[in-house]
């Protein structure tokens, strides 16, 4: 058999692996082999973000043949590195994270959206999608989603963010409308581990995370986790007995009287916030790189996230990973974008209640 026909049998058996998407077959240490690439984390160390970067990065370079150099860029929930990020030179010499689920639900008038996912940037892969817990600092003094429900029916409950296009803002402006809470919105915390110490400090009642940072940081044993933000609950025993929103052993459906106006809506923004998390945490440059270009980042992008030694990686680092080939991001985006309307209203009411 020759060498020819040996590759291409490879490439469709990794296209079936992928279901049916096909990776251009490039040599991708080819296009930036050398190069010193700018990879930006809009948050800063130590956060979720700046943990899959730095999971990624030996394998990234192996793939492309290129030196990765991360740039924390804190501010605004992410938005200074996505800024950063959209303005670069498309050459392949600046790439780096972005948080998907956030881009795709700031639409609502009044939000003043910095930068547009589909217009702005070159998606290059999905990392993974986004599971989220809503958590009761120590100082709200609950236990249970119920305690929540009864602390807010007394006084309107504060809730940490990070910024107005931020997944923990969306979760939590969702959820609440969805239980009627009254909620006021403390925005500024530059990421994640700032949102944790604003909890520990008293500053804010309730917070939203992802679910790996809730169960790895010491410093949230004191804080409660009242309500996973998935489809299932998590399998970490940890959180298993944590009751969840959607799907059909959700609240939402087995306890629908918790929650306020008509089940039709109730369901439609469920559904919206399901669709919202998909998208999770993507690896982008900025729009305009030529397609030869693309196509060869893209393809060494999605060889290093297939690599088994990043997959183990991700396990020590209590990561999980869902990989999606840029493409077909691309491909899902006009209608992701589409099906997370629903939320858009209601972070624009929420957002005018942030101080």
């Amino acid at each position: 058999m020759s060498e020819r026909m040996t590759r291409r049998r490879l490439l469709e058996r990794s296209a079936a692996l992928v279901g049916g998407f096909v990776l251009t077959d490039l040599p991708a240490r080819a296009c930036i082999d050398g190069a010193r690439v700018r990879w930006i984390v809009g948050w800063s160390p130590g956060g979720g973000f700046d943990t899959y970067s730095r999971l990624a990065e030996p394998f990234i370079e192996a793939a492309l043949g290129a030196q990765i150099v991360i740039d924390n860029v804190p501010g605004a929930g992410g938005r200074v590195g996505a800024l950063m990020l959209s303005r670069s030179r498309p050459d392949g010499r600046t790439l780096g994270i972005l948080n998907g689920s956030g881009f795709l639900w700031d639409r609502a008038p009044g939000l003043n959206p910095t930068a547009d996912l589909a217009r702005d940037f070159t998606v290059l892969a999905r990392v993974c999608r986004r599971q989220q817990v809503i958590i009761a600092g120590a100082r709200a003094g609950v236990e249970s989603i119920y305690d929540l429900i009864a602390l807010a029916r007394r006084r309107p409950l504060v809730a940490g963010i990070t910024a107005i296009d931020s997944s923990n803002f969306a979760s939590l402006a969702a959820v609440t409308d969805l239980l009627g809470w009254r909620t006021e919105f403390v925005a500024g915390y530059p990421g994640t581990t700032e949102v944790i110490l604003g909890l520990q400090r008293g500053d804010c009642d309730i917070t939203s995370l992802d679910i790996e940072t809730f169960i790895e940081a010491p410093a949230l044993q004191t804080a409660r986790p009242v309500l996973q933000i998935t489809p299932e609950r998590s399998p970490d025993q940890r959180i298993a007995a944590v009751p969840h929103l959607t799907g059909p052993t959700g609240l939402i459906t087995v306890e629908p009287e918790l929650f306020a106006g008509e089940p039709s809506r109730a369901h439609a923004l469920a559904a919206a916030i399901t669709a919202y998390l998909e998208f999770g945490r993507l690896f982008a440059g900025p729009a305009g790189m030529a397609q030869e270009l693309r196509d060869c980042v893209e393809s060494g992008i999605h060889r290093a996230l297939r690599d088994p030694g990043f997959a183990a990686a991700a396990r020590r680092a209590g990561r999980s990973i869902d990989v999606m080939p840029g493409a077909e991001v691309r491909r899902q985006l006009p209608a992701a974008m589409a099906a997370v309307l629903p939320i858009a209203p209601v972070a624009a009411a929420a957002a005018r209640s942030i101080r």
